[in-house]
């Protein structure tokens, strides 16, 4: 008899239906399908917004993530284990958002007529190597963050910690890795010398 009233009044609360499965919607997600109530006659900034929100979480969770990140190493992998997982951007699309900007600013910043190069050899080389570096850096990345994950998992085996953890902190470290690297190629761009890159390398082994 309970079960029947609190049915009813489920579906006396539900504003509307799922226009992907039909489940009534309690809410602004269906707890059947997961999908969305999109306003289908939204405007073309909201449904770009949309667009950019779904894919690279560009929502109130980017800037807490950022400053967890740079502020707190460590913590945002512990957040995530205590199971605040949606206070954050998800550290594997955290990776995808920073390696596609890190893409596109090579992409965009790659301009070999720009440069006068006297020996044409050295021009191709170049050329190659940034090709090379633009085209497997993501893949690089990608293929290295678990290798990381293990290596950590190695030197803490007294703590019989489960790979995950090690391998949570390993994407979080190759995001501020990328964050550091995006920061690096924007000041190397107005002052390019060894000091900066020493100490580049500095922060990010005191970060580890």
């Amino acid at each position: 008899m309970k079960v029947k009233k609190h049915k009813r009044k489920q579906k006396e609360n539900a504003r509307e239906v799922c226009k992907n499965c039909g489940s009534p919607l309690y809410g602004p997600y269906c707890s059947n399908c997961g999908q969305q109530a999109t306003d289908l006659n939204q405007s073309f900034w909201s449904f770009i917004k949309e667009y950019l929100g779904n894919a690279f979480q560009f929502d109130t969770r980017l800037l807490p993530t950022l400053k967890e990140m740079i502020i707190h190493p460590g913590k945002l992998t512990q957040e995530f284990f205590k199971g605040r997982i949606n206070s954050y951007v998800h550290p594997l699309k955290m990776n995808m958002f920073m390696l596609v900007v890190i893409v596109a600013i090579m992409a965009f910043s790659m301009n070999p007529t720009s440069n006068i190069i006297e020996n044409e050899e050295a021009e191709i080389l170049s050329s190659g190597l940034m090709n090379l570096l633009k085209t497997y850096l993501p893949v690089f990345i990608l293929l290295m963050t678990p290798v990381l994950g293990l290596v950590i998992q190695l030197f803490n085996l007294r703590k019989k910690r489960p790979f995950m953890e090690h391998f949570v902190f390993a994407l979080h470290f190759a995001a501020f890795l990328e964050m550091f690297l995006l920061l690096k190629m924007a000041v190397s761009y107005f002052c390019n010398n060894a000091l900066v890159d020493l100490f580049f390398y500095a922060v990010i082994v005191m970060y580890m």
